[in-house]
């Protein structure tokens, strides 16, 4: 350090330095040196250093001299390595995870009676057999009979073979109080997936106008499910289109009502003399 600066000044330039301050701590030494700009920056520069090899822990992090710059990229470079590898654990577990059958199961929704199902499940012979096989004992702990739980759960081979071989009654009722029967099951699978099981259960006698507790009809939920070509085979069959509901609705309002374009639905419906029995509301949830 020269020797233009006494011992006080060099105090407040070191303080300036411990304090992060460099660009005050170079413009201090300038002042009370009187010299030049680069001749203050060095002298600062080897105060700097200094301090920091006999007190690092009292300097603060603040404008880094040309010296200590060029340790600065290094640590970017870690914290990108440290950031790319959770990156990198974070997509190989979370895919696991995504693909794991704990998530599949937990994820898989609990059907309530007479709800809309998905499309149908392929299911093998022996599946149909077991379904059709199912006792009176069994079907009463769920509510259902064992052709409406196949219906429910999707399962067309199996209920096929139950209506082709059970000798039940066709329009046996849910005892859960809703009253749904099999042909109400079949008709709210949607897009006409279940139009032939729909066709199966009204040539073995299903009562085309039955209403479940709701006053639902087997016409109003193949409107509610988008199935056209159901609900032309229930209105070929002498389905009633002006039923109303407990809510006082009818199908054409629930075709109305529709988010999808059912254009053809409410032709159809008109074509058969049906009116509205109120003002459309929101959609009825089953």
């Amino acid at each position: 350090m020269p020797v233009l600066l006494t011992a006080e000044q060099t105090e407040q330039v070191v303080g300036l330095i411990r304090a992060g301050e460099y660009i005050q701590a170079v413009k201090l030494y300038r002042q009370c040196a009187g010299c030049d700009l680069k001749a203050a920056k060095d002298a600062v520069d080897t105060l700097r250093a200094e301090n920091a090899a006999s007190a690092p822990h009292e300097l603060k992090l603040g404008y880094a001299s040309p010296q200590a710059a060029r340790g600065l990229p290094v640590g970017w470079i870690v914290a990108a390595l440290l950031v790319g590898a959770a990156v990198l654990l974070f997509g190989l577990f979370g895919w696991q995870y995504q693909s794991s059958p704990v998530r599949m199961v937990a994820q898989r929704p609990i059907q309530p009676v007479g709800a809309h199902v998905h499309p149908a499940r392929q299911d093998d012979g022996k599946a149909a057999k077991r379904s059709a096989s199912r006792s009176p004992t069994d079907a009463a702990k769920t509510s259902l009979t064992p052709l409406m739980a196949a219906l429910t759960n999707g399962q067309l081979a199996a209920a096929k073979a139950i209506i082709e071989s059970s000798s039940d009654d066709i329009n046996a009722v849910s005892s859960d109080g809703q009253k749904f029967t099999a042909l109400l099951c079949a008709s709210g699978i949607g897009r006409d997936r279940g139009l032939e099981i729909v066709q199966m259960l009204v040539e073995k006698g299903a009562e085309v106008n039955h209403r479940s507790t709701g006053g639902y009809t087997a016409l109003m939920r193949a409107v509610r499910v988008h199935s056209p070509k159901t609900v032309e085979y229930l209105l070929q069959q002498g389905a009633d289109v002006n039923i109303v509901s407990v809510k006082g609705e009818t199908a054409l309002d629930w075709a109305r009502q529709s988010p999808r374009n059912d254009t053809q639905i409410v032709t159809a419906l008109t074509a058969a003399g049906a009116r509205s029995g109120k003002e459309p509301t929101t959609m009825p949830q089953q």
